[in-house]
């Protein structure tokens, strides 16, 4: 059985591809997308929050935990614009604790 109070921080990259925004968590390897950081970052999390609250429901956690390819968490280590973070509020009754995001500049 799950821990009811299992809280999993997550973290991404966001970063700008052509006209669109591109969101890619790292611990689950979501990608998300839209006009701004924001859309995009609010797209990869509320699909991680549906995989995530799906797999506790399931008891099967484990089945949703996918690292992203070694080649995003490159990017979120290079990303040095601004990190978004969204904590607790947002992911209330969500195995979601906090999510940390860096904007990756194009120089």
């Amino acid at each position: 059985m799950m821990e009811k109070s299992l809280r999993i921080p997550l973290s991404g990259v966001v970063y700008q591809d052509d006209k669109w925004w591109i969101s890619h968590c790292l611990e689950l390897d979501i990608v998300g997308q839209g006009e701004t950081p924001e859309e995009a970052i609010a797209q990869s999390l509320e699909l991680c929050r549906l995989q995530l609250d799906a797999a506790m429901e399931d008891g099967d956690i484990e089945s949703v935990i996918r690292p992203a390819p070694k080649e995003i968490w490159a990017l979120f280590y290079r990303a040095k614009g601004e990190t978004k973070t969204s904590l607790t509020e947002q992911f209330k009754g969500s195995v979601i604790q906090r999510a940390e995001f860096r904007e990756l500049c194009s120089a």
